[in-house]
């Protein structure tokens, strides 16, 4: 698409982010819902009232929808010595080094692999030295852990746009270590409502350069 307009393949990711942002709203409004009985009744008793009521009232503080993470980072296994996972954003590239062990005097983006008394305690404390080192870069994302049930060794982290201040270029996390798994939610959901709507007049505009 972007060579037949001649545009920048960022710039027809941009186009694609906002429209979506706002097919992800008008979406969630026309949901199914839930209703309480004495709610249907009024419902069909409308227009017996002498007044008008409103049932529900969406604003920006009560509508939080689900972030979808341009980043999901699966911890398969320890990383190893020297493993690098390098974030880029905007104009900035952050690169995060595991050490074993940590220097006295350790670098920027140096991370601490992790002790622990199990395979899943040294999982988690990996994770969560790596979830600190990105709190430092103080870049625009939002950062959650998760991890699956006791019985499954598998834990990581999920990096999301923030409301604000989303950049023009989609954010990218790469890593050459074996330990990580990484996926992009948020470019394939993109891709996929692109596929669903590449007719639709706003992908149809020619831009002129």
């Amino acid at each position: 698409m972007a060579s037949g307009l001649n545009i920048k393949a960022n710039q027809v990711q941009a186009i694609l982010f906002e429209d979506f942002r706002a097919e992800q709203v008008d979406a969630s409004l026309r949901a199914a819902g839930f209703a309480l009985p004495l709610e249907g009744e009024l419902d069909l008793r409308a227009s017996d009232l002498l007044w008008n009521y409103e049932a529900v009232t969406l604003d920006a503080e009560t509508f939080e929808p689900k972030p979808l993470p341009f980043a999901s980072i699966l911890f398969r296994g320890v990383p190893e010595n020297n493993a690098t996972l390098t974030l880029s954003y905007d104009n900035s590239s952050k690169t995060f080094t595991f050490r074993d062990p940590l220097p006295k005097k350790s670098a920027e983006g140096d991370v601490a692999i992790g002790v622990g008394d199990s395979g899943k305690a040294k999982l988690l404390a990996a994770r969560d030295n790596l979830a600190v080192a990105l709190r430092k870069t103080a870049l625009s994302f939002v950062l959650a852990t998760w991890e699956e049930n006791a019985s499954v060794n598998t834990c990581g982290l999920n990096l999301s746009l923030p409301d604000d201040g989303v950049p023009f270029e989609m954010p990218r996390v790469s890593s050459t270590s074996e330990a990580f798994s990484i996926s992009n939610e948020l470019e394939n959901e993109l891709a996929a409502y692109y596929e669903d709507r590449q007719s639709d007049e706003i992908f149809m505009k020619t831009i002129l350069m």
